[in-house]
């Protein structure tokens, strides 16, 4: 279990109630999981009530947010902006550049999905747990 950096959780190093990263199966020290398509399980301090549990889902970097977003909608999802049914809930911005969660999508079933797409800085030119390698 690792203290997430700001660039990833949003919350600043030495808070009080860090965004945690917790390896659930094969990791990197630095929370990449090594096992194509595993992730771990990260951990974020919500003052009212907990949070629900849902998958960090990456999703597709060369698509704008809004279409993923109503695609999901088409399929009976609902976004997900008031932060009292999500601390993570947050507005659409497709600008944002960072590791955090971009939105926060209910499925049908009322389960929550964690949408999450790389920072543009992001290169897929150094291996990574071994998910370039053929």
């Amino acid at each position: 279990m690792i203290e997430m950096p700001v660039a990833a959780s949003g919350v600043p190093a030495g808070d009080e109630h860090p965004s945690l990263l917790i390896g659930t199966g094969p990791s990197q020290y630095d929370y990449e999981g090594v096992t194509p398509g595993h992730m771990n399980m990260f951990v974020h301090w919500a003052p009212e009530e907990i949070e629900k549990m849902g998958p960090f889902t990456e999703i597709h970097m060369d698509r704008p947010l809004e279409e993923t977003i109503q695609e999901m909608i088409a399929h009976g999802g609902k976004l997900i902006l008031d932060k009292t049914k999500s601390a993570l809930a947050k507005p659409l911005d497709d600008s944002r550049q960072s590791w955090e969660i971009h939105a926060v999508v209910e499925d049908p079933a009322g389960n929550y999905l964690y949408l999450w797409k790389c920072p543009s800085s992001r290169t897929w030119d150094e291996l990574e747990t071994e998910y370039d390698v053929e």
